[in-house]
């Protein structure tokens, strides 16, 4: 069915035949031009009209979808249900909404009026709750995040400062911990947002988007064989076979790319001198030690040992939020700002 915005020819009571039939100075049939519901016109005192949002919501579906049939599959309604909603509205009003004409549902004069001003009413309750719940948020809000630690800093002073202005009294708990740390906090809804280095073809079990894509490098130990042969020849990862190793923690996202590209230059027992975490990984480098596979915005040190490989192996900045869980305003404007922000990330790790 479609609803038309159509205007009613008034009849006269001459116009009609002993059977209620339009005669020949009428424009059509009665049974082609009838009520959807038969209702008893009455004066109405508007104190005693009372709809509810729920039953205004659904009128107006009715008109939207085109029909009662199109409108009840979209408010998982029965049809016989939203027919009993329309009747009601039309006894209280005393007067129909809708006639039927060759199958399609019209508004009437009556049915015109009534939907515009629904609307209006449903457009003004909107904004008043928006308008709450804008209030409440500027009263307090907290947003918790968990980031792992190659982020934590440039979330702390390209994100948080713009969230501050627009969310004054917010309060925003940021965990900085491993990466499956952040995956399981977010999986199981502690924490709001969390942003960690994955890559996008992950099938994880919450919300995901990738905000930054960039390469991991291979960082040499200085004054190593293995630097003075790709200096020489070409980088190879194989160049570094009988040196040790720095690895991340076991079962870790880098930490399976570090063996996977190891495995593949034919290194399949690595001399593994250390395991931990990015940020002691950097403090090992900066006390001289090298051999290790890492991200390139973490390895702003002496570029002669750093070499990229060939194809470039990429990481992303992993976005991630509980599964079905609706963002809340300031959640929503949190991942926004850092959406915008993260383009500029590795221009921020070289300074």
């Amino acid at each position: 069915m479609s609803i038309e915005q159509e205007t009613i020819t008034t009849i006269n009571p001459e116009q009609r035949n002993v059977n209620g039939n339009l005669n020949e100075h009428g424009s059509t049939n009665e049974t082609n031009n009838k009520p959807l519901n038969t209702t008893t016109s009455a004066n109405v005192n508007p104190e005693d009209i009372n709809f509810d949002t729920k039953t205004l919501r659904y009128i107006v579906a009715i008109v939207d979808q085109g029909g009662l049939s199109n409108a009840a599959e979209s408010l998982f309604l029965s049809q016989p249900a939203l027919s009993r909603y329309l009747k009601g509205v039309e006894d209280t009003l005393g007067t129909p909404i809708f006639y039927r004409k060759h199958n399609r549902l019209i508004l009437t004069n009556a049915g015109k009026v009534f939907i515009n001003g629904v609307r209006s009413m449903l457009h003004i309750e909107q904004d008043v709750l928006n308008r709450l719940q804008a209030s409440k948020l500027d009263r307090k809000t907290t947003l918790t995040i968990a980031v792992q630690n190659l982020f934590a800093r440039f979330l702390e002073e390209h994100v948080h400062p713009q969230i501050q202005k627009q969310f004054p009294d917010a309060t925003l708990h940021l965990n900085v911990c491993s990466g499956d740390r952040v995956r399981s906090l977010v999986s199981d809804g502690t924490v709001d947002l969390g942003f960690f280095m994955g890559s996008p073809s992950e099938n994880p079990y919450f919300a995901q988007e990738c905000l930054f894509t960039s390469e991991l490098v291979f960082y040499a130990t200085p004054d190593s064989p293995g630097l003075a042969e790709s200096l020489k020849n070409g980088f190879r990862l194989s160049n570094f076979a009988d040196e040790s190793m720095m690895m991340s923690l076991e079962n870790t996202f880098l930490s399976r790319i570090q063996t996977r590209l190891l495995q593949e230059s034919g290194i399949t027992s690595p001399r593994i001198i250390t395991r931990g975490r990015l940020n002691v990984l950097l403090d090992l480098i900066r006390l001289g030690y090298g051999n290790v596979i890492l991200p390139r915005e973490a390895s702003h040190f002496s570029s002669d040992r750093l070499f990229s490989f060939d194809p470039p192996e990429s990481y992303s900045c992993i976005s991630a939020w509980c599964q079905g869980r609706t963002l809340s305003p300031l959640a929503q404007s949190y991942l926004d700002v850092a959406r915008t922000a993260f383009p500029s990330f590795a221009e921020f790790s070289e300074m």
